[in-house]
């Protein structure tokens, strides 16, 4: 058990820090979308890569939603809690009380570090405490909120900033009456192209230093991962990371990883792979098929939570800047919420994305850096014809860097758009839909 007085000390130091507002903060896009989790009675848990903005989140949403309330928060961040259990819950309700706290809202930060919280929050929901719960690893908090918060809990997941909010942080203005005018839109392609070499994580958005960048990606193998997993061969697991991250866009081959790092299973490798996943450093994005065996054996294709991170560990952009363009989509993709998959069409055409919704396919997206060359420009536009018409689609997107043209296919459509038009139109033309 933790001593009272220092868990009162904690609180109070921390109760000032959360109230104080950083610099050069700006409102994240979910801020405003939360307002319906406001007022339902569910926990509310943020997931998120670390040091993705998670600790503002919640003060923004304590400042927005919450103004004039006495807040009950507490960061397991801090290094005076390393002995804090499941236990202590109760004390610290005593001592937010004490200090005049509001304690039918909690907002309690990387909540995941203590064993069995699950069981305390789901208590208090169940007498109506409201809860703001966020967390750096994505199974663990899947696996302990299906299992004991079921039917009682809202998930949203927090990305790095996005383009526009990377826009909105450098008080640049997005007008789109103005992208016909060729000073602005080159000084907005020149944002982007900063922001698809140097990705949003909002520390290094700030400061501009990229030693932030290889700090984080540190503190998610080593904090996230190996300390988590007790992990003992720490060298095998950044080769793994390493190679994933080299290979963004391509379709992973466990086998080979095995061999390169002279592992000792396939099974090894994966469970590697899974753990950097759980870590939100990689995603793995399935095939698209229609039996449930096939997507599991199918290979999967690896993308990267930042592309500032993949630049840093080794994966240089300027020779790949195809597949951070690529990794700048999937990022874009993933935070509608939906499923995403690759899709393999007739005679091996590959499309880079598919967007499900529940059981129905609502859009297909291809990217490719530059249709200068007539070969290229064939090739990806037939494999996204033949993708409509094997999932009854009637329109895609083909995203480039800058090039722009609708294309006819038969009575199908494909958008021809540049990555940054795609991103700040937030998909207008309107995004594939199936037919009726």
């Amino acid at each position: 058990m933790m001593d009272n007085r220092l868990l009162r000390e904690v609180v109070l130091d921390q109760r000032d820090q959360f109230r104080s507002q950083p610099p050069h903060v700006i409102e994240r896009e979910q801020l405003e979308a939360l307002a319906g989790f406001v007022r339902s009675p569910h926990a509310v848990v943020i997931s998120g890569v670390r040091r993705g903005g998670k600790s503002t989140l919640l003060r923004q949403i304590a400042r927005r939603y919450y103004p004039d309330a006495a807040h009950c928060c507490l960061s397991f961040e801090d290094e005076r809690l390393l002995h804090f259990s499941a236990a202590d819950f109760d004390s610290l309700l005593g001592v937010f009380a004490e200090l005049g706290g509001d304690t039918s809202v909690f907002f309690l930060d990387e909540v995941q570090v203590v064993d069995g919280w699950e069981r305390f929050v789901r208590r208090m929901v169940d007498r109506g405490t409201k809860f703001y719960l966020t967390g750096s690893n994505a199974s663990l908090l899947s696996r302990e909120i299906g299992s004991r918060l079921t039917g009682r809990h809202l998930t949203i997941e927090l990305f790095p900033f996005s383009f526009r909010e990377c826009l909105e942080f450098a008080s640049f203005h997005f007008d789109p009456e103005r992208l016909h005018q060729v000073e602005y839109r080159g000084k907005l392609k020149g944002r982007f192209h900063e922001y698809l070499r140097s990705g949003g994580m909002p520390e290094y958005v700030r400061f501009g230093e990229r030693e932030i960048l290889r700090s984080i990606y540190a503190d998610i193998l080593y904090r996230d991962i190996v300390a988590r997993h007790r992990l003992g061969d720490v060298r095998m697991l950044r080769e793994v990371a390493y190679y994933l991250l080299s290979n963004l866009g391509n379709l992973a081959s466990f086998n080979k990883v095995k061999s390169l790092v002279k592992a000792g299973s396939v099974n090894t490798v994966t469970r590697y792979a899974e753990y950097l996943a759980d870590g939100y450093l990689i995603f793995t994005v399935n095939k698209l098929a229609w039996s449930i065996k096939e997507q599991l054996i199918a290979p999967k294709k690896v993308y990267c939570v930042d592309n500032g991170i993949c630049d840093v560990v080794g994966f240089r952009f300027s020779a790949n800047e195809g597949r951070f363009l690529e990794n700048a989509v999937y990022l874009a993709l993933r935070r509608t919420g939906r499923e995403v998959f690759y899709y393999v069409a007739a005679k091996g055409r590959e499309v880079d994305f598919v967007v499900r919704d529940g059981a129905r396919v609502v859009g297909l997206y291809q990217v490719c850096y530059d249709l200068t060359d007539p070969d290229t420009k064939q090739r990806e536009v037939a494999a996204l014809a033949a993708a409509m018409a094997e999932l009854d689609l009637d329109q895609s997107f083909l995203l480039t860097y800058d090039d722009e043209e609708t294309v006819r296919v038969d009575s199908k459509t494909i958008h021809v758009l540049p990555v940054y038009k795609w991103l700040l139109l937030e998909g207008k033309p309107p995004a594939a839909s199936a037919k009726p």
